[in-house]
């Protein structure tokens, strides 16, 4: 039994335990890194050439290379927590997975093999203007079906990390958002700037995710905290206590 001046080893950090506060993502910074996305865009607009003021926006311009570092960031960051987890944990795998998800989207949106495959499908080259083919589209709403089965099957391994549930749920709405534009709305070129840029807030939050994630699985990692020494008792009592030892 401990004493009221005996040190005490702090119970172990288990990411299972909802009641524990793992390390999070500030809400504060996610949303001024959103509004600075916002802001970047915009002055995408501002920058491009009088002849074509929405070609930044066009397939493999300055959006699918915004998009492209984003994932590439998110790659790392959910390679990192995947390196951080121990090796007996359930879920690690869902961090690998996540890493070589991310890594495959952001070639694709380099090498525009979504687009490829639809042109080749069809028959007809895609052009890189608003909207794409309808293999394409499929191509697009089968990446979203496949991330919702196994976001649905990572559930517990989700939860356990603190802000990641959220920010992935906020950048699925932004990329259904994408879908919908590209799939149900007519083509245009405001079409074309709306729906390319709900991809890339949807890219961001999907980063910050992984962010939040890689924060949790450091703190889990990180070592106990340092036990302060007790406090010294110069009281009559202890003084009698000591001389009686």
């Amino acid at each position: 039994m401990s004493t009221p001046n005996s040190p005490e080893t702090p119970p172990a950090y288990d990411p299972y335990d909802h009641h524990a506060e793992p390390a999070a993502l500030p809400w504060e910074m996610s949303v001024q890194l959103l509004g600075l996305m916002v802001v970047v865009l915009l002055l995408a607009l501002l920058v491009a050439p009088l002849n074509d003021p929405f070609a930044p926006f066009r397939e493999g311009r300055f959006a699918g290379h915004a998009s492209a570092i984003v994932l590439t960031m998110a790659a790392a960051f959910a390679f990192a927590a995947f390196l951080l987890h121990a090796p007996a944990r359930t879920w690690r795998l869902f961090w690998l997975v996540c890493a070589c998800a991310f890594v495959f989207l952001a070639l694709d949106e380099l090498l525009l093999v979504r687009e490829q495959v639809g042109a080749w499908l069809t028959g007809i080259p895609s052009r890189g203007a608003a909207g794409g083919s309808g293999q394409s589209n499929v191509i697009v709403s089968a990446y979203g079906a496949m991330a919702l089965l196994f976001t649905a099957l990572a559930i517990p391994e989700i939860r356990a990390s603190k802000g990641v549930a959220v920010h992935l749920a906020v950048g699925m709405g932004f990329f259904v958002a994408h879908a919908v534009l590209r799939t149900f709305v007519a083509p245009s070129e405001l079409r074309l700037v709306l729906e390319e840029s709900c991809k890339v807030l949807a890219n961001t939050c999907f980063a910050l995710a992984m962010l939040a994630g890689l924060l949790s699985a450091a703190q889990h990692h990180a070592p106990a905290r340092a036990v302060p020494p007790p406090a010294l008792d110069f009281s009559p009592d202890a003084a009698r206590v000591s001389l009686q030892k």
